[in-house]
């Protein structure tokens, strides 16, 4: 007869522990490859002899996992031949047949720049075709943009000789035409002009809506002593996007302000027991300061001097008046930088009362 040896307590479970473990498998996972999406908002537009492409750093991969670190974005470029029509090229023509043009470094979610510098047989003999590729820091890559497709034009060369006139009410930038294209045709024939300006530091904004036909450009919404810069492109169409040249040499702006407030206007003045007493209108400037009462006295010489500190408001009683002395009064108007008008119109009254 067999002994058979039972097992019991916990020596027994974990043999039952073992045996399920060594049971049937589920299926093998492929390890999780991460790749980057490609970067956004793609765009491309030609600038005088250049192409400008921007578009956005991807934040995540397509797991929705997020980038770690600054990764790279590669731009590829295709050369096809111009068309009647421009049509893209397919993204997988581009990577079979493209080139890598220049890889920009970026953080991710921040937009990116590339300016493509165009060779003298490019322009108006083919079509661009350009598309990116997201490089994370380790090396993966994602698939290649929507290709954007560029037929370079003889776009006119840039503005020449900027130059300012100051008005008390605007600043008028003046510019001279370029007289030729890119690549040296005669006339240029720009349709019309863009304008932009910028803080001392800042980025430069468009200042007009739509195309100027011709200089000058009117700068009504600015500061004396205010630093700006301007530069000018001239514009190929009529029509956003705007097709336009480089951008002109810049032309740096603190305008001074020379300009004195216009005389105080509407006078009206009144005698009373002792004294004289005169009113007029506000002035319309910005940085008025106040106002200067001068008064003269019958047969004395020249205008003194009641308030040789500007006053804020437009009244003033003058009660150093003799009894029936004849004063005339006249005034001025101060603005924040120390520009005095010239006098206003002379008011005249005689004392009925005061000293004797």
């Amino acid at each position: 007869m067999t002994k058979r040896t039972i097992l019991r307590g916990p020596l027994a479970v974990g043999f039952a522990v073992l045996a399920a473990a060594c049971g049937h498998k589920g299926p093998l996972l492929p390890p999780v490859v991460r790749v980057p999406q490609p970067p956004g908002d793609f765009t491309c537009l030609q600038r005088g002899s250049r192409v400008l492409l921007r578009w956005t750093n991807p934040e995540s991969y397509v797991d929705g996992e997020p980038m770690p670190g600054p990764g790279t974005v590669e731009v590829w470029v295709l050369e096809t031949p111009k068309a009647e029509k421009v049509a893209p090229a397919a993204a997988a023509d581009v990577e079979a047949k493209g080139q890598v043009v220049g890889r920009v470094a970026g953080k991710a979610g921040e937009p990116g720049e590339f300016a493509y510098e165009l060779a003298p047989r490019e322009i108006e003999a083919c079509v661009l075709n350009f598309a990116l590729r997201a490089r994370d820091p380790g090396g993966r890559v994602s698939a290649l943009t929507e290709v954007c497709a560029c037929a370079p034009q003889a776009l006119p060369r840039p503005p020449t000789d900027l130059r300012v006139r100051v008005f008390v009410d605007r600043l008028e930038v003046g510019w001279t035409a370029p007289e030729a294209t890119i690549d040296g045709r005669r006339p240029a024939a720009p349709i019309g002009y863009l304008v932009l300006r910028a803080e001392e530091t800042g980025p430069f904004e468009l200042l007009t809506a739509e195309p100027l036909k011709a200089p000058p450009f009117a700068d009504k919404d600015f500061e004396f002593e205010h630093p700006y810069r301007y530069v000018v492109r001239a514009a190929a169409n009529t029509a956003a996007p705007y097709l336009t040249s480089d951008d002109s040499p810049v032309l740096e702006v603190r305008a001074k302000d020379e300009f004195p407030p216009r005389p105080p206007l509407g006078i009206v003045i009144v005698a009373g027991e002792g004294f004289i007493s005169l009113s007029w209108e506000p002035g319309p400037e910005k940085d008025l300061a106040g106002y200067k009462v001068w008064r003269r006295a019958e047969g004395e010489g020249g205008f003194l001097a009641l308030t040789p500190q500007p006053i804020l408001e437009n009244a003033y009683t003058d009660r150093a008046v003799e009894k029936g002395a004849k004063y005339t009064y006249t005034l001025t108007a101060v603005d924040s930088r120390g520009n005095e008008s010239e006098r206003s119109a002379a008011a005249v009254e005689t004392a009925r009362g005061g000293r004797p």
